[in-house]
C-alpha cells in the first residue's frame, strides 16, 4: 500500500516541505516524497503519520519518546513570545510535551509517572556604545546564569528540559524559566590638563581619557508556561470463565471493562477486541505526540465470538491480556468447570387451570431462573405456582442450555361447553324421534 502511496506521490509537483526531518526515519525517501507533493497539508500529516507509526493497535510511546529526545531544544519553536531585556535578548521557554501522553478529544492523558520535556533558550548582549557623560564605557559580564524548574501542582520536580514526575492526581504543569544576568560597568572620564605654561598661565592643554569608576548592574527575567493533563487510571477487569464443555466445543464467558483492547488466545486459536486506533501527530515544533480516536475492530482466529460468549474446540495455553492507554494487565484464565446435574420436575402431569404447581429443582442449593407464563423466578429448592391456559411448559436456562418440562392444563370450560352442547343435541334428537313416531308431523 505505501508503495502505492509512493508511486503517486511521485507523480505530484513539488510545492511545500514538512517540518517533519525525514532523516530520522526508516522510510526517508517516501517522507520526503511525501513532504514535496502538493497536496495539502492535512493530507500529508496522514500519510507521514502512518508511515511515522505502522502500529495502529497500539500506541508507539517508546517512538514517540525516541524522537522527541532528538529534537534540540535550544531551537526556538514558532510562534512563541520572545522577551528582551537591557542584557537579557531573545529569551523564551515552552512546555514541548508530556511523555507518555495520549490526547483523545483534546484532553491530555497522563499516567501517575512522567517526564516534561521543555525548551528554552536566551541570548546576552553587552552594549558597545559610550554612555552619556563618559568617553568611554567597557562591560563585563560577571555573573550569567539560568534555571528552569518545573512544577506540577505547585509542587517541585526538578530543573532541566526533561524532568521526571510523579503524581495522582491531573497535572497542572508549570516551568518557570529565571534568567540573571550580573554586568560590571566601568565608565571612564575625559580629564584636561596643562602642556605648557606661560607667565604663570597655562597657555596649551591636552585632554586624557581615564578611568573614573566601577559599578555593576543586573538584568533579570522570570519566563513561565503552563500545560494541564488528566490524569488516567482506570481499573481494568477481565475475566475468562469455561461455562460449558459438550461433544468436541467448549464454551466460556469473556468479561472485561475499562480496557482500550482485550486478547484472548489459545494454542490454535485468539480473540482481539480494539478499542481504538491509535496514530502520531506533530506540533510546528517538530514534537509528535500519541493520539487516539475510537474505532472499534475485532479480529478472530479459529474461534466463535458472540455477545461475549466465547465458543473454541481447545483451551490449551489459555492467556487473557487486557491493554489500557499505557499500560497491560495479565489475567487469569478460569477453566475450571464442573458440569450440573440439573433437575426440573412438577408434581402432576395434568393440572385445572389455577391448580397449583409444585415445581422442583436440583440441585438445591443453587439458585436458578425458573420461567413460565412469561414469568421469571428466582429459585432455590422448590417453587409453586399457578397454572395459567395455554402455558404448559416450565423451563430454566443454566449455561447456554435450555431445560423444560412439559404438562397440560385442561381447560375446563370449553370441555363444559362441549358437554352442554352434547346434552342439548341429544335431547333434540330424542324430541325428533318421538314426534316422528307418534304424530308424523314431520314424516
Amino acid at each position: 500500500m505505501k508503495a502505492i502511496f509512493a508511486f503517486f506521490l511521485f507523480l505530484v509537483l513539488i510545492s511545500s516541505v514538512s517540518a517533519i526531518d525525514c532523516n530520522m526515519l526508516d522510510n526517508k525517501e517516501l517522507c520526503k516524497q511525501i513532504q514535496s507533493s502538493g497536496l495539502s497539508q492535512s493530507d500529508k500529516d496522514y500519510l507521514l503519520s502512518d508511515i511515522i507509526a505502522d502500529q495502529k493497535n497500539f500506541p508507539a510511546h517508546d517512538f514517540v519518546r525516541d524522537w522527541n529526545l532528538q529534537i534540540d531544544t535550544s531551537k526556538r519553536p514558532i510562534d512563541v513570545k520572545i522577551y528582551n531585556q537591557k542584557f537579557i535578548k531573545n529569551a523564551w521557554a515552552k512546555i514541548l510535551t508530556i511523555m507518555p501522553s495520549i490526547k483523545e478529544n483534546n484532553i491530555i492523558y497522563h499516567t501517575s509517572q512522567g517526564e516534561v520535556l521543555s525548551a528554552f533558550d536566551y541570548e546576552v548582549q553587552l552594549p558597545t556604545s559610550t554612555e552619556s557623560g563618559d568617553c568611554k564605557t567597557i562591560y563585563y559580564l560577571e555573573e550569567n546564569q539560568a534555571q528552569l524548574k518545573v512544577y506540577v501542582n505547585n509542587v517541585y520536580q526538578d530543573s532541566g528540559d526533561l524532568v521526571k514526575f510523579i503524581t495522582n492526581k491531573d497535572a497542572n504543569i508549570k516551568i518557570v524559566y529565571d534568567i540573571k544576568v550580573k554586568v560590571k560597568v566601568k565608565h571612564y572620564e575625559k580629564n584636561r590638563y596643562c602642556t605648557r605654561r606661560e607667565n604663570g598661565k597655562c597657555v596649551r592643554h591636552n585632554s586624557k581619557c581615564e578611568y573614573d569608576y566601577s559599578e555593576s548592574r543586573t538584568d533579570t527575567l522570570r519566563i513561565t508556561d503552563y500545560l494541564s493533563g488528566r490524569y488516567y487510571n482506570p481499573q481494568i477487569t477481565a475475566n475468562f470463565q469455561v461455562t460449558d464443555k459438550y461433544a468436541d466445543t467448549i464454551k466460556g464467558n469473556l468479561t472485561a471493562k475499562d480496557y482500550t483492547s482485550l486478547h484472548l488466545s489459545f494454542n490454535n486459536a485468539e480473540l482481539n477486541k480494539y478499542g481504538y486506533a491509535y496514530s502520531v501527530e506533530w506540533t510546528k515544533d517538530n514534537i509528535i505526540n500519541v493520539k487516539a480516536d475510537k474505532e472499534e475492530t475485532i479480529k478472530l482466529n479459529n474461534l466463535v465470538y458472540d455477545n461475549n460468549a466465547v465458543k473454541v474446540s481447545n483451551v490449551d495455553g489459555c492467556k487473557l491480556i487486557a491493554h489500557n492507554f499505557f499500560d497491560k494487565t495479565i489475567f487469569p484464565c478460569n477453566l475450571n468447570f464442573k458440569d450440573v446435574d440439573l433437575k426440573l420436575e412438577t408434581d402432576k402431569l395434568v393440572y385445572n387451570i389455577g391448580e397449583t404447581i409444585k415445581v422442583k429443582v436440583e440441585p438445591s442449593n443453587q439458585e436458578f431462573k425458573v420461567e413460565y407464563a412469561d414469568q421469571t423466578f428466582n429459585v432455590k429448592g422448590d417453587l409453586e405456582i399457578k397454572s395459567v391456559y395455554p402455558h404448559n411448559k416450565v423451563s430454566i436456562e443454566h449455561n447456554g442450555r435450555v431445560y423444560e418440562t412439559i404438562f397440560h392444563v385442561r381447560n375446563n370450560l370449553a370441555l363444559y361447553v362441549l358437554f352442554s352442547l352434547s346434552v342439548f343435541v341429544a335431547i333434540n334428537y330424542v324430541i325428533v324421534a318421538l314426534l316422528k313416531k307418534y304424530w308424523g308431523v314431520l314424516a
